[in-house]
């Protein structure tokens, strides 16, 4: 998939995990290092699960290491395989791909 433009437009990420701490400045310290590599520019927040409904409506995506049964309107990913390492780069290449289309529609 072709860049076009996409490097123009700051991507709001949310990370979410039970307590919004450790997990999830894993997975965003992640985002931040890969997507940049991809020209992506991307403000990632780390989120509480219980804050992720309200935070939502900011975010263009969110990665979550926990459960998340609500729809909050905007793409929901499961980022585990950042922490283990198995299929991370396949979560990269998903999470890339829909920032992308975000920017088509746009």
């Amino acid at each position: 998939m072709e860049l076009r433009g996409a490097e123009m437009r700051k991507y709001r990420i949310g990370v979410v995990c039970g307590a919004g701490m450790a997990t999830s400045s894993v997975i965003a310290t992640k985002l931040r290092e890969e997507l940049s590599k991809r020209g992506l520019d991307v403000d990632v927040i780390t989120l509480k699960a219980v804050d992720a409904s309200s935070s939502a409506k900011n975010l263009d995506l969110i990665v979550t290491s926990t459960l998340l049964e609500a729809d909050f309107g905007i793409p929901i990913i499961r980022g585990i395989s950042l922490l283990t390492g198995i299929g991370e780069e396949e979560t990269i290449d998903e999470i890339y791909k829909i920032l992308l289309n975000l920017n088509q529609k746009h």
